[in-house]
């Protein structure tokens, strides 16, 4: 019944016989990924480099060679529609071959170096003396994690922004994964780009990523580790998809995130531009040109600071006369815990105190030294409201600049559909291949956002299919 017991000498010989043939698979194994991973990060090769300028930066020498040129011609066509110029409007009528002067006439056309052989390349670049600094844009081919390697030897801690849009682990943008590990695959793919990317960050840039909520929680966390939670912005609700898309659970969701991280804690978010609506609330101008509106100087907000019992220092009458006004000599008394006044209005002043419109003690929005202040610049005025009450405002300038971001965005100009995906296929064609495109106007504000108002330096990589680097530089 009981079978024949193995010595336990046996037992202890077969384990150690496994362990040695585990360690040896085990060993070769990772052996194979080494070579693996030396391979993956083996420097790649430059396969092509091609250059895009407009023909005003061309030397008017090789204008002959480029009228000639039949694929950039036909490039011409395909995207500017050249073919539609019509001479009475605009300079010479369009006619093939191209002339001289025709290019002359239409100094913005895009020349591409890659329609022309190596030798004009060549000559061309040669007469550039300084490429390097006029270069504004330039746009990498490849996988993505190779690109940011290229990129660090150049621009390392030069990018004052980063903004990524990768793919959100949907069934809508796929990427390639073993399905048991969608989180932590996705998370590697993630974590490398973007320990990579945060090596090109200035000491004051900002990184920006897009996702929705899928991996909003896991990419979240990993940013707060890389960046520090010191070092989190802000996360913005973006409103990208009005009509809503629909989730497996009921929702339609209508929005996603733009989360905002600062390299170091120098790092300060820039302003977006205003509305045409918010614009129109500063309908008045100054002698020296600024948009200003008249908003009043009682504290209407819904805060305990609005009450005279809780800040008391901002309870304290001004002397009006007709549109004039004018602040009466006083003193705090400290004791009583209000302001004494050392004189009396003239018979021909009002004494107006901040009284809410329920009768209740108010407050003014500044304390006496700030008020003073708009006082000796003008800036306050008596005016009657639409009860015939006298009331205090104050002369509320634009910032020019814009506004600061909320955490809200609901513009109607950032519908993907609209401002994305329409825009595109009216530009390239129902054939261009570009799935989930961002607005327009909303990667121009996460950069506003980004790179304070000057989106002139900025890194964008992940492509649709999570294999494109974009720079631009």
């Amino acid at each position: 019944m009981g079978g024949v017991e193995r010595d336990p000498g046996e037992w202890l010989e077969t384990a150690r016989t496994v362990h040695a043939i585990a360690t040896d698979i085990i060993a070769f194994l990772a052996h194979i990924e080494e070579f693996q991973k030396r391979l993956w990060l083996k420097k790649k090769f430059v396969l092509s480099t091609e250059y895009c300028m407009t023909l005003n930066r061309v030397p008017a020498a090789f204008y002959p060679e480029i009228a000639a040129n039949t694929a950039q011609r036909e490039a011409w066509k395909a995207l500017f529609s050249i073919q539609d110029i019509n001479g009475n409007l605009i300079g010479e009528d369009y006619a093939e071959p191209l002339t001289v002067d025709f290019l002359k006439q239409h100094p913005n056309l895009v020349l591409d170096t890659c329609h022309f052989d190596s030798d004009f390349k060549d000559r061309l670049l040669s007469q550039m003396p300084t490429l390097d600094a006029d270069t504004d844009g330039v746009l990498l081919h490849g996988e993505n994690f190779q690109a940011l390697n290229l990129l660090t030897a150049k621009y390392r801690e030069s990018l004052k922004a980063i903004y990524i849009d990768p793919p959100y682990n949907t069934k809508g943008s796929p990427i390639l994964y073993k399905n048991n590990y969608r989180d932590s695959s996705w998370m590697s793919l993630m974590a490398d780009r973007i320990s990579v990317s945060r090596e090109l960050l200035t000491a004051n840039g900002i990184f920006c990523a897009a996702i929705d909520e899928v991996e909003v929680s896991n990419l979240r966390l990993f940013l707060q580790h890389l960046f520090g939670t010191e070092n989190e912005l802000g996360i913005a609700a973006v409103c990208s998809h009005t009509s809503g898309a629909p989730s497996p659970k009921g929702f339609a969701y209508v929005h996603e995130y733009a989360m905002f991280f600062g390299m170091t804690q120098d790092a300060r978010v820039g302003r977006i531009k205003w509305t045409e609506k918010q614009l129109r609330n500063y309908r008045e101008i100054d002698s020296q040109g600024r948009r200003f509106r008249w908003v009043t100087l009682r504290n209407d907000s819904g805060g305990p600071n609005k009450l005279r019992r809780n800040r008391p220092r901002l309870f304290y009458p001004f002397f009006v006369r007709g549109n004039s006004i004018r602040l009466p000599k006083m003193e705090w008394d400290e004791e009583a815990r209000q302001w004494q006044l050392l004189e009396a209005p003239d018979a021909d002043e009002t004494e107006i105190f901040p009284i809410r419109t329920n009768g209740e003690e108010g407050t003014w929005q500044y304390g006496v030294p700030k008020v003073e202040k708009h006082l000796s610049a003008g800036e306050l005025q008596a005016q009657l409201d639409g009860n015939g009450n006298i009331r205090v405002y104050l002369k509320w300038y634009l910032k020019e600049e814009g506004i600061l971001p909320r955490t809200w965005w609901d513009r109607n100009v950032y519908a993907a559909a609209i401002y994305g995906t329409t825009f595109l296929t009216q530009m390239f064609g129902d054939n261009f291949a570009f799935p989930y495109p961002k607005s327009i106007h909303l990667i121009e504000d996460c950069l506003r956002v980004s790179s304070l108002g000057k989106a002139d330096i900025v890194l964008d990589y992940f492509g649709g299919s999570g294999t494109t680097a974009h720079a631009t530089i």
